[in-house]
């Protein structure tokens, strides 16, 4: 749009100044509309985040209290500290703890020798871990 401006007449380079100034002001002010509309938007949905961050932070508290006072982690807890053991396998009879009952074999099926099963831990870890 091409506009025909006579910049010798002074009175109509001031309007045509005054139209534009006024143009540019105008979408200037739209501008500052829609950051406030923007700047609200965020205000309100940083504030809904806040909400829901305070009430699951209250819903995890919440379940912790109600899990540590119940008797059964309770009981977990002591009997995994208490009665822990380690067991293990001797594969020389001979060195054997004495006084053990040893369990009858004859008629019953069972493995004539025990190997080590390698990559088993690794297997373990790479199964719990993920």
């Amino acid at each position: 749009m091409a506009i025909d401006i006579d910049f010798s007449d002074p009175e109509a380079v001031r309007l045509y100044l005054e139209e534009t100034q006024a143009s540019l002001l105008l979408q200037i002010k739209k501008k500052d509309e829609e950051i406030k509309e923007k700047d609200e938007e965020i205000k309100e949905k940083d504030e809904r985040d806040r909400k829901r961050r305070r009430l699951h932070e209250e819903e995890v508290a919440s379940l912790r209290q109600e899990i540590e006072g119940s008797p059964l982690l309770k009981y977990i807890n002591i009997s995994g500290k208490t009665f822990r053991t380690e067991l293990v396998v001797e594969e020389n009879p001979k060195r054997r703890t004495t006084g053990a009952a040893v369990t009858k074999i004859d008629g019953k099926v069972y493995p004539h020798k025990v190997k080590p099963w390698k990559g088993f831990l690794d297997k373990q870890r790479v199964n719990f871990e993920a």
